[in-house]
């Protein structure tokens, strides 16, 4: 248990610790290129034996306040080309040999995330 999350399992047993299970790649991204798959959370964990999410979302810093880039939102949720999901997971996945378990997005809505979701598939 990460004292640090906040997840009480004695008192609620069919809630999991995510971070005994999974690791993350950074969030709160500014970086269009989205060139580091490093683990940042849970910090200083080994990436063997856990399942990982992808946070594939880019923000941008407002006068330090970092909120999610909708204006680029079509090139970040493309399947293909730079910054996109399926860059960035084919970074991901020559790292830890192995793809992601899961990939976080901003804005379905834009850009072709099932597009992205379809190539991972394989369909």
């Amino acid at each position: 248990m990460h004292s640090d999350y906040g997840a009480d399992m004695s008192s609620t047993p069919y809630i999991l610790d995510e971070f005994s299970y999974f690791f993350e790649t950074p969030f709160d991204v500014t970086d269009s290129s989205f060139s580091d798959c490093s683990v940042n959370r849970p910090g200083n964990a080994s990436p063997n034996g856990r399942m990982y999410i992808v946070n594939h979302f880019l923000d941008v810093d407002i006068f330090g306040l970092l909120i999610p880039n909708r204006d680029a939102a079509a090139t970040t949720n493309a399947a293909t080309g730079t910054g996109s999901i399926g860059a960035q997971v084919a970074l991901c996945e020559s790292l830890y040999n192995r793809p992601p378990n899961f990939v976080l997005v901003d804005f379905t809505d834009k850009g072709n995330v099932l597009a992205a979701q379809n190539a991972l598939n394989g369909v």
